[in-house]
């Protein structure tokens, strides 16, 4: 099973925020799970990708990557800075 979440609004102490949010994502049920910030996550702009994959240990963050899940391919957009 697959679960991707999408512009999760962590825009308000992004570390904290990502620690609470990582650890709920450790008890989901899923085998896979993918987190892919959204516009509003403007926080998460100030950390490297490969930090915030550190903090978000239970997922896989995509961010200017690519990654084949269940055989489909998946890219996502450049961050955009508001």
């Amino acid at each position: 099973m697959l679960l991707a979440v999408m512009g999760v609004a962590l825009t308000v102490c992004p570390s904290r925020a990502l620690k609470h949010f990582n650890r709920w994502l450790g008890k989901l049920p899923y085998k896979t799970k993918v987190v892919v910030a959204g516009n509003h996550e403007v926080g998460l702009s100030e950390h490297s990708r490969k930090t915030i994959q550190k903090q978000l240990s239970n997922a896989i963050y995509l961010q200017d990557k690519a990654v084949t899940l269940c055989g489909a391919r998946s890219l996502t957009p450049q961050a955009v800075s508001c």
